[in-house]
């Protein structure tokens, strides 16, 4: 009986290269094609300490067998310390047949590729196969496989590997997966692949003191990548679950992975400055507190009726906060250790179009160098730190979008929300644009953001123009549940933001619409419902926090200028809602707060009904606005007689 393979990994890599470096091109003969025959196969018999073969071209002494030549060899048995080597032509392609084979070896690699083209190990149907690398202080092959060209690893059999202080699976060059059930137990790296790695289609366990899987070379940026597609994965690490020096690209499979003992492990410390960061025009919040002897500022002054107190006498822009004659950052991170404990790490790229994955890491779950593309998949993160990290931007089209606990959210240059699913539980910022040149662009999709932090925190500009964003924000005035340090912008789509008052802003709504931005005397308690009513009753929206609130900001496109509403807060709701957000209902029981009829773009109320006057952008006591202050809506003003909000108001009785 014939059987014939061909693995097309020169349209895979491909795939994997479009994602990737701009520069990135792959030859056109990365193509492995092989071939096997079991009626022509020779056969290795194992028998405890030696070995026994009829071919030609198969040499044993002792405990060694020696392949020497290109063709298919079937090997059965069990072999005790002992090795197979293969040793052929630079070009041959040398397929290993695995048939219920055990091999232990105390001094090398059970299986050690010295020479060839391309290695093959397949797992014959219905087998099961064991290898055993009891080998310490090796420095050269050192892994369980140990190949220094090209390795295939096929067939439908099982492949339990056992590496001492070695590592699992190691290829100098190419390595393909393709099904097989393998699973790996190692103190160092699971299965790697120096110039690349594609899997598809396999059940992969691997429990490693390093990484799990790697392709770590960094010398040609054409190589080093990782495609996946499809398959189970079952990866707890010491380090990194699955790192690719440039690309990494996964288009399906389900992932359950633990890396550096998951989130509870993380080894980060977080050094918390006090907002975001230094404002445009170079305001460094000179009418700040400054920051007591552990580092802390105090709470801002308590408000009366909703409004902040007079600045005192004398202090104007002439008083400075001395802590910034030395510029420091707002947030340092620090490691107790060097290693990285991520879950999916690209020094590159990263690309996921499918899959299912649930990840616990001590780092950050998904990580690049570059850029981070998510069309689809359900993923599921705890983090102790970034649940998504890239160091240049983030996109997601589609998919679902749990990350259950972080340090942040999802963190980029740029980050833009075009679809999909999105819920982030973070003990920082939810979503973090951590540069002035940043862009925080929203286009679709559902977005449920809960923050001890800011809630989302720009350095630069945020735009919206569809889909719905809701956010429980922090419950300290120290932070703001929206944060920019430009402008922000909604033509279209859903904004909910309800957090503390010390540092609120709101987003500027396009033509006839509005904002509402609300100020609440006293502190409003979680799950207090907020509602909206027309001039005819019917609700426009209503929105129920899950945590205690002093202000509300509110976009909807039914919020329009020279109209007039109603809000009110409590009662009860019937309707369907998502994340506490309803578009409809019947609200009863609720208590009227105020009626406000919008005339500008943001509509700064108090819950009295009375016009709110505006902070600086910096979330700041920002008194008259100058020249170089930017007003609410992200314009600059010219006059101070053109900073406030114009609103008309009324109490409801």
């Amino acid at each position: 009986m014939k059987k014939k393979l061909v693995l097309a990994v020169t349209v895979i890599a491909c795939m994997a290269c479009s994602i990737g470096a701009t520069s990135c091109t792959f030859a056109e003969d990365t193509t492995l094609e092989y071939s096997y025959s079991i009626d022509n196969s020779e056969t290795i018999s194992l028998k405890g300490s030696t070995a026994q073969s009829s071919s030609n071209n198969v040499e044993v002494k002792n405990s060694t067998v020696t392949i020497k030549s290109a063709g298919t060899y079937k090997i059965t048995g069990t072999l005790k310390d002992g090795q197979i080597i293969v040793n052929a032509g630079k070009d041959d392609t040398v397929t290993l047949i695995l048939d219920n084979a055990n091999i232990n070896c105390s001094t090398s690699a059970p299986i050690y590729s010295k020479q060839s083209g391309t290695t093959v190990v397949y797992l014959a149907d219905k087998s099961n196969n064991s290898l055993t690398d009891t080998a310490t202080d090796v420095e050269k092959e050192n892994s369980a496989i140990y190949v220094q060209d090209n390795l295939v690893i096929a067939g439908t059999g099982s492949l339990k590997i056992t590496a001492n202080e070695n590592d699992g699976i190691k290829s100098k060059d190419v390595l393909v997966i393709e099904n097989g059930n393998i699973n790996i137990n190692t103190n160092k790296d699971g299965i790697q692949g120096k110039d690349s790695i594609t899997i598809k289609d396999c059940t992969i366990t691997i429990t490693s003191g390093a990484d799990g899987i790697k392709s770590n070379n960094d010398k040609d940026e054409e190589k080093g990548y990782i495609l996946i597609d499809g398959g189970t994965f079952n990866i707890a690490s010491g380090e990194d679950a699955i790192q690719a020096e440039t690309n990494l690209a996964i288009n399906g499979g389900n992932f359950a992975v633990v890396s550096g003992g998951g989130n509870e492990k993380s080894t980060k410390t977080h050094d918390e400055g006090f907002g975001g960061g230094p404002r445009p025009e170079g305001d460094k919040g000179e009418n700040m507190a400054p920051p007591d002897d552990n580092g802390e500022r105090p709470e801002p002054p308590e408000m009366e009726n909703g409004q902040p107190p007079e600045m005192p006498e004398g202090n104007d822009s002439e008083v400075k906060n001395k802590n910034n004659k030395e510029e420091k950052s707002a947030e340092t991170t620090s490691e107790e250790e060097s290693v990285s404990t991520k879950g999916l790490k690209a020094g590159g790229n990263l690309t996921i179009t499918s899959g299912n994955f649930n990840l616990d890491c001590a780092d950050d779950t998904l990580h690049a160098g570059g850029t981070i593309a998510i069309s689809d998949g359900t993923i599921t993160a705890l983090s102790g730190d970034d649940g998504i990290h890239s160091d240049t931007e983030l996109t997601i089209t589609g998919g679902t979008i749990d990350i259950q606990k972080s340090y942040e959210g999802l963190e980029g240059v740029n980050i833009n929300i075009e679809g999909g699913n999105i819920s982030i539980v973070a003990s920082d910022d939810g979503i973090n644009v951590n540069d002035s040149n940043g862009l925080l662009n929203i286009t679709a999709g559902t977005t449920y953001v809960n923050a001890r932090g800011d809630g989302l925190d720009s350095n630069g500009s945020i735009t919206m123009s569809g889909g719905t964003v809701l956010v429980d924000g922090p419950t300290s005035n120290g932070d703001g549940a929206l944060d920019y340090d430009y402008t922000a912008n909604i033509t279209g789509g859903t904004l909910v933001t309800a957090g503390s008052s010390g540092m609120v802003q709101a987003i500027t709504a396009s033509d006839n619409k509005s904002t509402l931005n609300l100020y609440f005397t006293e502190t409003q308690k979680a799950n207090t419902l907020v509602s909206i009513t027309d001039e005819s009753g019917n609700l426009v929206c209503a929105y129920k926090p899950t945590k205690d609130f002093q202000n509300i900001v509110i976009y909807n496109s039914d919020i329009l200028k020279n109209k007039k509403y109603t809000v009110s807060v409590g009662g009860t709701i019937t309707g369907e809602s998502v994340n506490g957000y309803y578009e409809s209902g019947t609200v009863t029981d609720a208590e009227k707060l105020c009626t406000f009829t919008p005339i500008s773009s943001i509509t700064s109320i108090t819950d009295t009904g009375e016009a709110r006057a505006e902070r600086g952008t910096d979330g700041g006591f920002g008194g008259p606005r100058g020249e170089k202050r930017e007003n609410f809506d992200g314009t600059k003003n010219k006059e101070n007689k053109d900073s406030s909000t114009e609103t008309t108001t009324s109490q409801a009785k």
